[in-house]
């Protein structure tokens, strides 16, 4: 890109604006030249970014309907570093929040201070919308928005509610999808929303389908569009790009 693109900047660093998690595929924004980069960071970092919408696959059926087809659940679940497996995300619980902690003043007394925010509890909301739960696999096709823009925050959400996205291998399976680490368990989901059932042995069911479906050998949480104010004229842009699986 910066060749093709930014040759009259000193380095492709100052064409970056966001990124995407590794694996993730989608719409990624540079500036061309400091002026946009700096108007388009500052959206970014101000959360004037309009509406950045992703896809996914994610493993089971939330509901098995037709009917399904534009159901909604708000996901409003802390997150934190991972004290026990950093740089890695986690729902912060009370014994979280104390392991981060312990960790953070260890770090602090060692002279590392800035990693001492790191480990502490961060509000995260992701909006879940049911876009197709009627494909051949055992999987739901949905769009995710994210309120908050926490490291994994996508992938640990729905890791968290018990429907890892497709693919994941670091929260889906036995990671953030147990208790221990901040999933909800049978129980808590259940009474969360009585309407839905506890997934089980969704990875297994999914590996079953594997063959049928060469997408689901990757990391299927794809950045679908995004709108924002243009960095010259400030009017209104959107950008899209379907999915690949």
């Amino acid at each position: 890109v910066w060749q093709n693109c930014g040759t009259h900047l000193d380095s492709p660093s100052m064409m970056l604006v966001h990124r995407l998690d590794c694996d993730t595929s989608g719409i990624i924004l540079f500036g061309k030249t400091m002026e946009a980069t700096r108007s388009l960071d500052g959206q970014f970092r101000s959360g004037n970014i309009k509406r950045k919408v992703y896809e996914a696959l994610l493993c089971g059926r939330i509901i098995d309907s037709a009917a399904s087809e534009g159901f909604e659940i708000e996901i409003d679940l802390p997150l934190q570093r991972d004290a026990s497996h950093p740089p890695f995300t986690c729902v912060s619980t009370q014994q979280s929040f104390r392991d981060g902690q312990l960790l953070a003043a260890e770090l602090a007394a060692a002279g590392y201070k800035k990693q001492f925010k790191k480990y502490g509890s961060k509000d995260s909301r992701t909006s879940l919308r049911v876009i197709d739960s009627s494909m051949d696999a055992e999987v739901t096709r949905v769009s995710l928005i994210p309120h908050t823009g926490r490291n994994h925050q996508l992938r640990v959400h729905c890791a968290a509610i018990g429907f890892p996205i497709v693919g994941d291998t670091m929260y889906g399976g036995q990671n953030e999808f147990a208790p221990k680490n901040g999933g909800m368990n049978d129980m808590e989901w259940q009474s969360n929303d009585e309407s839905m059932q506890w997934p089980q042995a969704l990875q297994s069911s999914v590996k079953t389908d594997a063959p049928k479906c060469d997408s689901f050998n990757r990391l299927c949480l794809h950045a679908k569009s995004i709108e924002l104010l243009h960095p010259a004229t400030n009017s209104e842009i959107k950008f899209e790009a379907p999915p690949g699986f």
